[in-house]
């Protein structure tokens, strides 16, 4: 991204056509706050070695740190397929938060396993070739920054000592904090989610 917006300072390729992002200002736009360290300096490039590693495998740094799983009916060709084609209604599905059966973590579960060691191996385990230094730094990151692994980890804590197979989780729709958009928070289509 070489180009900067004459009005609300946005970041563009240079091929993308000027007002793209705000419609040449009549689109007011919200100001992006940067995000915590060290995303940051990963994203951009304060320690050049490590955030070209970082920068490289973004996508399996995203796959490492995913909390649902992505669902839909896949549109399968006979021929080349470089990309995927799903039909009908995508949705993501958030499991339980404990491994069921002793199977191993996966997903949110990995957020919840004891200590950033055991969290970085499981990552490390289902995505490969991913740097454990940044995959730790990140997990403390979204630890102290997130909203809903904070909710959860809160949630669980305040249950320890009950049996979690009973607890749900509720997500209001309704709720919406003000002067949001009210689609900005829809809830998912499931109506519980199970604590197990």
């Amino acid at each position: 991204m070489d180009k900067l917006c004459n009005f609300c300072d946005a970041l563009k390729w240079s091929a993308e056509s000027p007002g793209l992002c705000c419609s040449n200002c009549k689109i007011k736009l919200q100001s992006i706050e940067d995000p915590p360290e060290p995303l940051r300096s990963l994203i951009f490039g304060e320690n050049i070695t490590k955030s070209k590693s970082f920068l490289t495998a973004i996508r399996k740094y995203n796959c490492a740190f995913q909390m649902t799983s992505f669902r839909g009916k896949q549109i399968l060709h006979d021929k080349f397929m470089p990309t995927f084609m799903i039909q009908g209604q995508i949705y993501h599905t958030a499991g339980s938060l404990f491994p069921v059966h002793s199977s191993e973590p996966k997903f949110l579960q990995i957020y919840f396993v004891g200590n950033d060691n055991s969290e970085a191996e499981f990552r490390h385990k289902n995505i490969p070739n991913i740097d454990p230094i940044i995959v730790i730094e990140l997990q403390k990151m979204l630890h102290l920054h997130n909203n809903l692994i904070r909710s959860f980890k809160a949630a669980i804590d305040s249950h320890e000592n009950e049996d979690m197979e009973n607890l749900n989780i509720v997500i209001h729709a309704e709720r919406v904090t003000y002067g949001n958009h009210p689609g900005r928070f829809n809830a998912p289509s499931v109506i519980v989610i199970q604590l197990s």
